[in-house]
Order: structure tokens, then sequence, then C-alpha cells
């Protein structure tokens, strides 16, 4: 099992190292001429900075209560 997470460990080293590069790619890519691809981009470094929007629903109940008396 040390062996395990010693390599989740390292992947996880590696990843942080990449984050400043795929940061500046995203960043690239708010200027990209394709509008969808920009909204991607800019979704992904809100959702990262922010936090992800939450979602809201709605629900209906209907609670019927039966007494045994």
């Amino acid at each position: 099992m040390a062996k395990a997470e010693a390599a989740l460990e390292l992947a996880e080293a590696r990843i942080r190292g990449l984050a400043p590069r795929a940061v500046d790619v995203l960043e690239r890519l708010l200027t990209a001429e394709s509008e969808s691809v920009a909204l991607g981009a800019a979704r992904d470094l809100t959702d990262r900075a922010v936090g992800k929007a939450r979602e809201r629903a709605e629900m209906a109940a209907a609670i019927t209560v039966k007494r045994p008396w």
C-alpha cells in the first residue's frame, strides 16, 4: 500500500507542477477566435478560481400522514 501511496503523491506533485502551464494555455484560449473555445476557457478558469456555479432545483412534494387511530 505504501508504494501505491508514494506513486499517487508523485503523480499529484507532477500535476501541481504543470498547473502554471495549464493556466497559461487557458489564458491564451480566452482570446481564441472560436467563441465556444473562449467560453470553455472562461468557464474552466472561473470554476477553478471561484467554484462551480450552483444549479437550482425546484421540488414539489405532497406529504400524506396516516394516523393509526
